[in-house]
């Protein structure tokens, strides 16, 4: 939420008169005035914890920055156009940051993992015995609110989260951004 927050007020500082856009683009403020009835809808999504609840706030979003860009007051091409794509950016950042969260978190389990295998010989059957012993409570996925996915895989593992497009695809890696993150071991 710190990131939008500090969009918010550059883009606020943009609007006093530091001039790093051409001042023609906010004459009228229409700019400004669709940014704070969008802006406070967005930090609220990005500061939602709850996955699913998140997940219908973004839609909300995108549903209002769809009815900002076409109100009649608001048709000058360049205020829509900002709106356009000012929105859907920082959206795209709070993903972003999704991403590195699971990232961060996978690594923080595969250390855990492997630091149980040093102890024990072997991987847990499941992530549930990392606890309290190499991880303090099993970080969730941001994806979904679920625990990460986890197998063990011959003398390795496979641990993964679901990823943007929500989907589990059984950890398979795929071409595009959107789908699972794994984190694999071979032994």
């Amino acid at each position: 939420a710190r990131f939008v927050e500090g969009e918010f007020c550059f883009m606020t500082g943009i609007q006093a008169g530091q001039k790093p856009l051409p001042k023609r683009l906010l004459v009228g403020r229409p700019f400004e005035m669709a940014m704070n009835r969008l802006v406070p809808l967005l930090v609220g999504a990005v500061r939602e914890e709850d996955h699913s609840t998140r997940q219908g706030l973004f839609a909300e979003v995108e549903a209002s920055v769809q009815s900002e860009t076409r109100k009649a007051k608001f048709s000058i091409l360049p205020h829509r156009t900002l709106v356009a794509v000012t929105v859907p950016a920082l959206m795209r950042a709070a993903e972003s940051f999704d991403r590195l969260d699971a990232t961060a978190n996978s690594a923080r389990l595969a250390i855990a993992l492997r630091q149980y295998k040093r102890d024990h010989g072997e991987y847990p059957g499941q992530l549930e015995p990392l606890v309290p012993g190499y991880v303090d409570a099993l970080p969730q996925d941001p994806f979904d609110g679920q625990t990460f996915r986890y197998r063990r895989d011959g003398d390795g593992f496979l641990l993964y989260s679901i990823g943007r497009d929500r989907t589990d695809d059984g950890g398979a890696p795929t071409q595009n951004r959107s789908g699972d993150l794994p984190w694999r071991a071979a032994r």
